[in-house]
């Protein structure tokens, strides 16, 4: 049974709201991002345009970590 399969831009742009989520939560904090290869792959690939993006929604330190066991989609998002 088929069923939808996110892109991994897609997924990026949920983790992306989960950090700004997180952000509001813990304000000043900085946050660790854990994701699949896919994901950072694709996030690095952005170059400065997620930096950019991030500081606009008040986001100023993320860290991004890959996870080579983390399914596709899957992400986890934490202040430190």
């Amino acid at each position: 049974m088929g069923g939808r399969v996110k892109s991994t831009a897609a997924i990026a742009a949920d983790f992306f709201r989960a950090l700004e989520r997180e952000a509001r939560a813990n304000p000043g904090r900085a946050l660790t991002g854990i994701v699949s290869p896919d994901v950072l792959y694709w996030i690095q690939a952005q170059g400065s345009a997620v930096s950019e993006a991030l500081t606009r929604r008040g986001i100023a330190q993320a860290k991004f970590v890959e996870n080579g066991d983390m399914p596709r989609e899957k992400f986890d998002v934490s202040a430190a």
